[in-house]
């Protein structure tokens, strides 16, 4: 057992889906600022219709890109995220 959680292919299993999550955090806290805006509960779903959109466009390029090149899940991994990060950091460190 401590030899399985010492390796470091353990820590990074556990890191990805940790990471994955971030995405979700965003698009949260978004119903909820729309919503304090004054729009309707319809309004605000049609309003996040296009991040879903995205998302699964996003999925879909990375599964395409993952397949036809070789060794490349890291990299494209790392660049459909690279927006959630910006999107963590601004909610972070902006007025």
């Amino acid at each position: 057992m401590t030899k399985a959680l010492k390796d470091p292919k353990t820590r990074i299993f556990v890191l990805f889906p940790a990471l994955d999550q971030i995405p979700n955090s965003p698009s949260n806290q978004r119903q909820i600022i729309v919503t304090a805006f004054g729009f309707s509960a319809l309004q605000t779903t049609l309003s996040n219709f296009n991040d879903g959109f995205m998302e699964v466009a996003a999925i879909w390029t990375a599964a395409i890109i993952v397949s036809r090149i070789p060794n490349s899940r890291a990299y494209v991994w790392r660049s459909i995220h690279h927006p959630s990060f910006g999107w963590v950091l601004s909610i972070e460190f902006l007025p």
